[in-house]
């Protein structure tokens, strides 16, 4: 999941769309870490299927598609059919 704090529609997953779902919410103050205490919420972050965090940041930073490939492997072909993947999440 990339969970877009930001502005609505920052990033197109479309790539990775059966693996990769982008939701846009909205965060109002500081999260609570253990360890950590307050810190700033991130503007995005990736989280992998299991709950971890991967990569924060903005959707406009270098990193983020080479995170997206790390954990969710390549993006599909902009030609390839989307359905043969089984549709999107």
């Amino acid at each position: 999941m990339l969970l877009n704090l930001g502005e609505p529609g920052g990033y197109d997953t479309a790539p990775w769309a059966n693996r990769v779902r982008l939701v846009d919410a909205q965060c109002a103050g500081a999260w609570d870490l253990p360890v950590l205490a307050e810190v700033t919420a991130p503007p995005d972050v990736l989280i992998r299927p299991d709950g971890h965090v991967v990569w924060a940041g903005e959707l406009t930073a270098p990193e983020l598609p080479h995170a997206l490939v790390t954990w969710f492997e390549a993006a599909a072909p902009a030609h390839e059919d989307r359905a043969a993947w089984g549709g999107g999440l």
